[in-house]
């Protein structure tokens, strides 16, 4: 479904998965759209605006498309766990360092957004402490 494109006023929409992250939800609708499945994702401006705060992306289709998205989406779960469950006995040296650095910038960004989330909220304090001094020596009638 491109940006212009719309459901027809007589389909009725329904939510498919709630994800996490934008671009999971990004793969798997390009998914749903190789099989033929119209499907928008809601929450990608806020998102897009707050990108430091995950969560709240929310994967939408069609009543009738229902199942068989269900279903595709099932497939794709079940090859991401296949894919994690890889067997490294037979990794060389090279292997194990390259998951090594890929595993610590993973923890490097989670403690990343929960500084900037623990930032926003210090800001937000800030701000509407000095709101509240502001108004509050101001009296309305």
């Amino acid at each position: 479904m491109t940006e212009q494109q719309t459901f027809r006023d007589d389909v009725r929409v329904v939510i498919l998965r709630r994800f996490v992250y934008e671009a999971q939800a990004n793969i798997y609708a390009a998914r749903l759209h190789e099989a033929g499945i119209d499907t928008f994702i809601s929450n990608a401006t806020t998102g897009s605006m707050l990108p430091f705060i995950p969560g709240g992306f929310v994967m939408h289709v069609a009543e009738s498309d229902l199942e068989e998205a269900r279903h595709i989406l099932m497939e794709l779960d079940d090859n991401l766990k296949v894919q994690s469950n890889l067997d490294y006995r037979n990794a060389d040296l090279e292997d194990i360092e390259y998951e090594k650095s890929v595993y610590l910038h993973e923890q490097k960004m989670e403690r990343r957004e929960g500084k900037y989330f623990a930032i926003l909220i210090i800001i937000l304090a800030v701000v509407l402490s000095a709101l509240y001094a502001f108004f509050g020596g101001i009296k309305f009638n």
